[in-house]
């Protein structure tokens, strides 16, 4: 209802994607059209300094920061997961270096079943909410 949408780059918000692909296509037009900066070298000022290199981390540079948040010439490219019980479990990869688990915080942690269900319980909700809209105009 009242809560104001937080901006694409909240930190606590974005979990690391840890990868991604896209064509050679997808990839110029992120470049050339649709990121706040450069997608692809050189990474010019005054979104970036010293090429890119200054207050750039791996998580920006790995495809979490730099694709999905709307900060320092990021691309504020969106999330898109199938609630299909079949396809779910498709959109997660298990980080083989496993050291997440000791860095981030436990109450942070989330099992992917427990989300399943929240992410169900917010769908359903913008479905009635949608619904009852409809039916009032």
């Amino acid at each position: 209802g009242d809560m104001k949408k937080p901006s694409g780059g909240v930190p606590d918000l974005i979990a690391q994607q840890g990868g991604w692909m896209a064509t050679r296509d997808q990839i110029i037009r992120m470049d050339e059209d649709l990121c706040q900066g450069s997608f692809l070298p050189p990474f010019d000022e005054p979104l970036y300094y010293e090429d890119g290199q200054q207050s750039m981390n791996v998580e920006f540079w790995s495809g979490g920061y730099q694709y999905f948040t709307g900060v320092r010439g990021g691309c504020n490219m969106q999330r898109i997961i199938s609630f299909s019980p079949e396809d779910f479990s498709k959109h997660f990869i298990y980080h083989m270096a496993n050291n997440k688990q000791k860095q981030l915080a436990t109450e942070r942690m989330l099992r992917a079943d427990h989300l399943y269900g929240q992410l169900n319980t917010i769908l359903k909700k913008a479905k009635q909410d949608k619904l009852k809209t409809e039916t009032q105009k």
